[in-house]
């Protein structure tokens, strides 16, 4: 299921123009659109061709929110244990 673009996109020009977005719409994501990005997904180089990909696609707001919570409060655990004081700091920086 390879995708068009309407124009090629150089390696510099993927790179530089990446963005992460953190302001979603609350409208549910189409199965056509998961599916063209897991197959993009599983198109990038493995070591050794291992292939080590695990996806889950979670659509449930409240499930989110709670895998979310649950992930905040383990790099929280993390930072408080971690023996190096510059790598707590950046832990405690992600979930602020």
């Amino acid at each position: 299921m390879p995708v068009q673009l309407n124009e090629p996109l150089s390696v510099m020009d993927a790179i530089y123009r990446r963005r992460s977005v953190r302001d979603y719409t609350p409208g549910r994501v189409s199965d056509d659109s998961i599916h063209m990005l897991l197959y993009a997904a599983v198109q990038a180089p493995t070591a050794m061709h291992e292939e080590p990909w695990a996806f889950a696609v979670i659509q449930d707001k409240k499930l989110l929110d709670r895998l979310s919570d649950h992930a905040k409060q383990q790099v929280w655990k993390d930072a408080q244990s971690a023996a190096d004081p510059d790598l707590a700091k950046r832990y405690i920086k992600i979930i602020s």
